[in-house]
Parts: C-alpha cells; structure tokens; sequence
C-alpha cells in the first residue's frame, strides 16, 4: 500500500512541476529586416568603413545587405570604424510586417551631422504615365533658404515645368507630380534628363545667396522612362563661402 501511496505522490509532482515549466516558456522571438545603404558615401574613404551596432553589440548584414533584428524598438548605433569613433544613435521601430530601407546622408559636408532618411519611394505608387515623374524637395539648406516657405521651380530647356512650395520644413509633404519631355530616337523612348532648378521667395522674388547672387541648381535625371520616383536634396556646399550644392538625387 506505502508502495502505491509514494507512485502516486511522484506521479502529483512531477505534473506539478511539469506545468510550471510550462506556464514559465517565453513566447518565440519575432524578427523583423532593416537595411542601411550609404549611395552618398558617408562612410566612404576615411570614414569608414562603417559598422553597426544593435543594442550595444556588433551586428553583420546578410548576404542581401539586411539586418535581422528582433521586431519592435531597438537603438541602433553607427561608427566609423576608422576612427573609432559613432557618428550616429538612432531608436527605430522595425516591423515585421514591412522591411525598412533608411539611407545615410550628410547634409553640409564640413559638419559632423549625419542624417539617416527613410527610403519611402519604395511604397510610393508610380506616375500613370511615362511623359510623367514625381518629385520630393528636402531642404537641409535652411542656414541660407532660411525656415520658410520657398518656392521651388523646375524647368527643363528653359520652360518651366512645376513649382514645388516647401513650408520651411526639411521635407515636403509628400510627392508633387510634373511632366517630362520624352523624345524618340532610334525608335527608342528617351527622356529629357537635365532639369533647371531656382528659387522663389514668398514675394516671387529670387533667392540671394550669401553674394547676393541668385540660388541656381540643376540636376540630371535617370535617362530611362522606368526611374520616375525622385528626392530632390537641396544642401550646402563645403567652403568659407556658404552656398547651394548642386542638388543630389536620389531616385527610384
């Protein structure tokens, strides 16, 4: 009888513990893809190269350049390993239902800054037609544009084609769409890739740089009819004399 009475007991703790074990197993982890790209080469030459870390430890890309971390916010901290010393400390929420793409960016090139931009023209719907492109104005100039609203024309063989109004904010709301010029030569669809860019102020009057000298810019688009997704990053130049860089393009 004691022999069956000590089975019984055994057999009550062991489903005791059994299910305390099991009331104490964490949920698994859920993973979400981030990816970092540098087309401007902030890392470049002697600033890099670069290296990630992810809550405080070393993290290395996969074969297709992404980060896979745990969803959720996690703080992100960017070096330049040649130096040894972190440029950048950002928290981001990474989901894992949508694979992020933030790309680096220096805003004056004889500052320390460095800007990190969410690549949203990846879910950005495209233009209807191809004699059409969309475009987006971020102004890191502001020390010469000043904080307000300035009009932004584009032209493209001296006719002007759209005015973007920025509200004296680093990027503009959203997408303002404009035509292109698309010609055929060779049988072959090619689209009128230099554009004109000047500045307005809120009188139409033109924009002063420093010098006094109208802010003048132009940039090249893609030459094929398929690229017609386009940030326009208006910047300072480096140098004593503050002044308009030629504005860089970052296009999908």
């Amino acid at each position: 009888m004691k022999k069956y009475i000590y089975i019984l007991i055994l057999l009550i703790t062991t489903a005791i513990c059994s299910c305390k074990k099991e009331a104490t197993l964490s949920k698994p982890a859920t993973f979400a893809s981030v990816t970092f790209i540098d087309p401007f080469d902030v890392f470049a030459g002697p600033n890099g190269p670069l290296v990630i870390t992810y809550q405080s430890k070393p993290i290395e890309p996969r074969a297709d350049g992404s980060l896979k971390v745990l969803a959720g916010e996690g703080e992100f901290e960017f070096f330049n390993s040649a130096a040894n010393t972190s440029v950048l400390t950002r928290k981001l929420t990474i989901s894992k239902d949508t694979a992020k793409t933030y790309v680096f960016f220096k805003p004056n090139p004889d500052a320390a800054r460095v800007e990190l931009l969410e690549n949203n023209q990846l879910s950005e719907p495209r233009p209807a037609t191809e004699d059409r492109i969309k475009v987006k104005i971020a102004n890191f100039a502001q020390s010469i544009l000043g904080n307000k609203n300035i009009k932004v024309v584009f032209s493209q063989n001296g006719i002007p084609v759209d005015t973007i109004q920025t509200v004296g904010s680093e990027f503009t709301n959203g997408y303002s769409e404009m035509s292109r010029e698309i010609r055929i030569i060779r049988n072959v669809k090619r689209p009128t890739t230099l554009y004109s860019v000047t500045f307005l102020d809120e009188n139409n009057n033109p924009v002063l740089d420093t010098n006094s000298v109208p802010v003048e810019g132009a940039f090249i688009s893609n030459n094929s009819v398929g690229v017609n997704l386009y940030t326009i990053i208006i910047s300072v130049a480096g140098g004593q004399t503050p002044s308009i860089s030629t504005p860089t393009l970052f296009q999908d």
